[in-house]
């Protein structure tokens, strides 16, 4: 801003500030000169206190009435008192207007005195901002075009300095070139010659030291066969029966797993109990010999491996149905030994896991039965965690064989042990599928598939029981009577003529039940399953 401009802002503000001042002095003023005057309302009450008081004689006899005359003469002098207090009340009240008239015309000139001030101070500020910014504008454009000129000058001396640079590397690259290239070639024909030299004598020592260890190796041979010849006759000689001993151990084997109803679902009560005292006793003894033959299997021996291990799950599945009848801690405990050397020496075997799982329902089944109503908080965690490891280990030969119709058998079991009958229906629906899609071995059709149906039927009946809508329920409880139906027919047309009777010994069971799945169906469904069996 330019001194002229500050100082009219100056001026601006000192005649501000004065203006202010004398409004105030005056109102002021005005003020006090109306409080040092009498008002016309004081007047007129000192006038009218004169009129009312009467005068303070003493023993003053009454007032003579007054005459007509005095009458019409005491009404013309207060009429004229009353016309002049009134002028005078209007003569006060013009000199108020007055004052204020004056007062507010002073506050008017003044605020057009500011405003005016005001505008020129506007004027020359913005004038002089416009100057400023000329004079700035000018400036950049000088700042500009010298830096444009620097820049040139930078540019085409770093032109020329890269340009002189680019050259020389050329140079000095054709000058390298062609020195290594000589060079190069004279060391390639060097080595070429080294290279032949030394394979033709690498070639000649090759053939020498060939034919030499030939000659050694065929030497060797022959006394190396003459000396294992020698000694297999001396060992057969002295241990004759060590002549036979892997075909011997390997029918030993056959042997003892044909001793163990390897195919009975161990996880049912019945196998164990269809099996007479000389039968359990025979397993027994089979046991005893499994554990002393384990000594002359060798980890290098696979088909005897694999029998071994097949031995264990048939053992594991001989105690596990022990387990299930005789409910000692100590059978279960020894079935889950069998089951992990099954496991060691085949982890990947989907049949060592459905065994794992059925141990670990059968775990749940039984410490359920023994404890009773209402269960503890310590016995509801270790059924929780039975029902988690046999569902884990299930899963994992479900995940190694999704065609393994046992492993699904009992997840469903464990899925409707949680009340959770849309999972339970859902895995037995998937194997009854697989069956029907010739997925299923006729191992697993024989051993799985009949009780699978059964549960399915119950799974549909617990779930109309806990059905709300009336259609739901009813539907549920017509598709229980046609899954019988349907499996009736599917083991009619199969192979497995047993699993018929199955289904139909299952059905019996759980009709005769009366707090079974069964017993909230109605009597004509009821009656078309009975009709069945």
């Amino acid at each position: 801003m330019s001194k002229f401009n500050r100082a009219l802002l100056w001026i601006a503000s000192a005649a501000s500030v004065l203006s202010l001042s004398l409004v105030i002095w005056s109102v002021i003023y005005l003020a006090l000169l109306s409080k040092s005057d009498k008002t016309w309302h004081q007047v007129v009450d000192e006038e009218l206190q004169t009129l009312h008081t009467p005068p303070a004689v003493k023993n003053t006899p009454p007032p003579t009435p007054l005459t007509a005359d005095e009458k019409f003469e005491l009404q013309q002098s207060v009429a004229g008192t009353r016309s002049l207090l009134i002028a005078e009340i209007h003569a006060a009240d013009a000199d108020e207007r007055a004052i204020l008239d004056r007062l507010i015309t002073l506050v008017g000139v003044f605020s057009a005195i500011l405003g005016l001030l005001a505008f020129a101070t506007v004027k020359l500020a913005r004038e002089d901002a416009r100057e400023q910014s000329k004079r700035i504008e000018s400036d950049l454009t000088a700042f500009r075009d010298d830096a444009n000129i620097r820049l040139g000058t930078f540019k085409t001396g770093v032109e020329g300095d890269l340009s002189t640079f680019k050259t020389k590397i050329e140079n000095d690259l054709t000058v390298f070139k062609t020195t290594t290239t000589g060079e190069l070639e004279t060391f390639k024909n060097k080595t070429i010659a080294e290279t032949s030299e030394m394979k033709t004598t690498t070639e000649l020592g090759l053939k020498n030291a060939l034919e030499t260890n030939r000659l050694g190796l065929e030497s060797l041979t022959r006394a190396t066969t003459s000396q294992i010849e020698e000694f297999q006759r001396k060992i057969w000689s002295e241990l004759p029966e060590m002549r036979n001993m892997k075909e011997s151990l390997r029918d030993l084997l056959y042997e003892l797993e044909r001793t163990i109803p390897t195919e009975s679902n161990w996880n049912s009560e019945r196998s164990y109990e269809s099996l007479n005292e000389p039968e359990r006793q025979t397993v027994l003894i089979t046991e005893s010999t499994v554990n002393a033959l384990r000594l002359f299997i060798s980890k290098s021996s696979t088909a005897n491996l694999t029998t071994l291990a097949r031995l264990y799950r048939a053992l594991a599945g001989f105690y596990l149905g022990r387990f299930r009848v005789d409910k000692a801690n100590a059978d279960v405990d020894r079935a889950e030994v069998y089951v992990l050397s099954s496991q060691q020496i085949e982890p990947e075997n989907p049949d060592t896991d459905r065994l794992r799982g059925a141990l670990y329902l059968a775990k749940y089944r039984i410490l359920k039965q023994r404890a009773p109503e209402p269960h503890s908080t310590e016995l509801q965690l270790q059924l929780k965690q039975a029902l988690e490891d046999a569902e884990r280990f299930l899963k994992d030969a479900r995940r190694k064989n999704g065609n393994d119709a046992g492993a699904a058998y009992n997840l469903a079991l464990v899925a409707s042990y949680r009340l959770d009958f849309d999972d339970a229906i859902a895995i037995s629906k998937q194997v009854i599928q697989q069956a029907i899609t010739g997925k299923l071995t006729p191992e697993h059709v024989h051993k799985y598939l009949p009780n699978v149906y059964v549960n399915l039927c119950c799974y549909l009946a617990r779930k109309a029981d806990a059905e709300t809508e009336a259609g739901l329920k009813k539907a549920r409880r017509e598709e229980t009577v046609q899954v019988v139906k349907d499996g009736i027919a599917y083991f009619d047309n199969s192979e497995v003529k047993t699993g018929k009777s199955v289904i139909q010994t299952g059905m019996r069971a759980e009709r005769a039940d009366s707090a079974g799945a069964l017993r909230n169906l109605a009597s004509e469904q009821k009656a078309a399953i009975d009709a069945m069996l």
